[in-house]
């Protein structure tokens, strides 16, 4: 079925272009969202590998307290895992509001470490520190727990960004699969339809699709060529026409002025044949 249009279009090149480009958009954005949260999501294994080993260093100073080891190896522990539980794998990943859960849960921590397990690690209190070991290392499991929880969000929003590239994405194919299928493929239809019909013989096939676009122009060549052509055409099948017909006359003249020599050459001549003959010629 044809299809009439009289809207201005976007030339087709820069419609495919434009949504060459939104894709390519939309694929590099999600790239780099993608990089980005994989970097940021390495502080946070960095940071739960690091709690991780404080609640290694919590049991081993425990332990080397009920050891009685060396007092110089106890504090270097001591200092080791102060420097672990300060260091910026840890202080790098929390958030900007202090009471966000992440950040008050760090800050007890490192409370905790202060008025209870190093005050009894410098008093060499073993049963002291165990004491407070095991509610340490609970608040410990609660951080790291907390540090899971934030890079799932992260990881969850990478997903929404590549789920909605890939939603979009979908959309404008759909878009340039319908945008092609009304203005590329309908209208070259139409036109190889009306190029056979007139090919065929039916002078009076034209295209019926109308766009200010490449397929557009198209259609108007077309049909004006097909207009100057059966113009021509009607012009030459009259003047066949009217050459038939004074062939014809002249046939017939000659035919009559042949018939009626002949009866004169053959026949006397008298009134009543030559009036005949005199009416023949005015009948034709």
């Amino acid at each position: 079925a044809s299809r009439t249009r009289a809207s201005r279009v976007t030339p087709l090149p820069v419609r495919a272009g434009l949504a060459v480009m939104l894709i390519a958009i939309l694929a590099l954005g999600s790239a780099v969202s993608a990089g980005m949260i994989a970097w940021l999501s390495e502080d946070d294994a960095a940071a739960i590998n690091t709690a991780g080993s404080l609640r290694m260093a919590t049991y081993r100073l425990a332990w080397k307290l009920e050891a009685q080891a060396a007092e110089e190896d106890i504090q270097t522990l001591g200092r080791n895992f102060q420097h672990r539980l300060e260091s910026v794998s840890l202080t790098r990943i929390l958030q900007g509001e202090a009471e966000a859960p992440l950040n008050h849960a760090y800050a007890e921590l490192r409370e905790r470490w202060r008025t209870q397990l190093l005050p009894a690690l410098e008093r060499g209190d073993a049963s002291g520190f165990q004491e407070n070991a095991d509610d340490f290392v609970s608040q410990l499991d609660r951080f790291v727990l907390l540090l899971q929880h934030q890079s799932e969000r992260k990881q969850s929003w990478q997903q929404a960004i590549q789920g909605t590239a890939l939603f979009v994405t979908v959309i404008v194919l759909m878009v340039g699969m319908y945008s092609l299928h009304s203005s590329v493929l309908n209208p070259l239809q139409e036109l190889v339809s009306a190029t056979e019909r007139f090919r065929a013989g039916d002078l009076s096939a034209r295209v019926r699709y109308r766009a200010d676009d490449e397929f557009g122009h198209m259609a108007l060549s077309f049909n004006a060529m097909a207009d100057a052509l059966e113009e021509s055409h009607h012009t030459l099948e009259m003047h066949v026409a009217r050459k038939t017909a004074h062939l014809a006359q002249a046939n017939a003249a000659l035919q009559l002025l042949y018939q009626s020599s002949r009866r004169i050459a053959t026949d006397p001549a008298t009134a009543d044949s030559l009036d005949e003959l005199i009416d023949s010629f005015q009948n034709r």
